[in-house]
């Protein structure tokens, strides 16, 4: 488990090659398949949203990658301290102010944690894989998109499986226009 500051976390998205920063939120670059959608905070429905992204959607489990905490909002400590805590007990150094930090996390069952605990909390976030093309954007009203590039495998249906959660499919000229949320 590692903190970032926001400097690194944003080279580190720059750096993938297929991502860009869009304000607080982040957008494919190149073409790719995107899904719009909004789900319950309830801990039970962010904790069961959390790994069908981490692993039923991907094709394969995802067990590192970036969780960028775009803004925790509303900012209340309670929150926060928990966030802290579990990256804590992975080994890593607890971030002073979780807005301005990125983990890399390399362990799935933390990296769940840390996913459905920012979901369930309603927090802007972002999360990228590690080592593929598949990520995801969360504002502060629970809407998500999910996206991957065209040449990322991932579940047979994948698309599917978001489309039956009434998530609907981004037309790609809307995802790559890029501009604020």
């Amino acid at each position: 488990m590692q903190t970032w500051q926001r400097e690194k976390t944003d080279a580190w998205i720059q750096g993938t090659g297929w991502l860009r920063r869009r304000y607080r939120a982040i957008a494919p670059a190149v073409p790719a398949r995107a899904f719009t959608g909004t789900y319950d905070q309830s801990g039970t429905v962010a904790a069961t949203m959390a790994e069908m992204i981490l692993t039923e959607l991907p094709g394969a489990r995802i067990s590192e990658g970036l969780l960028d905490v775009a803004r925790s909002f509303p900012h209340e400590m309670a929150p926060a301290r928990v966030f802290q805590r579990i990256i804590e007990l992975a080994g890593g150094q607890r971030p002073p102010d979780i807005d301005n930090y990125g983990c890399f996390c390399e362990d799935y069952e933390t990296l769940l944690a840390l996913v459905a605990w920012s979901l369930s909390c309603g927090w802007e976030v972002n999360f990228v894989a590690a080592n593929r093309r598949f990520a995801f954007t969360c504002d502060e009203d629970s809407q998500m998109t999910v996206f991957w590039a065209d040449d990322e495998p991932v579940w047979a249906s994948a698309a599917e499986a978001l489309l039956n959660n009434d998530f609907k499919e981004q037309p790609m000229p809307d995802v790559l226009k890029g501009g604020d949320r």
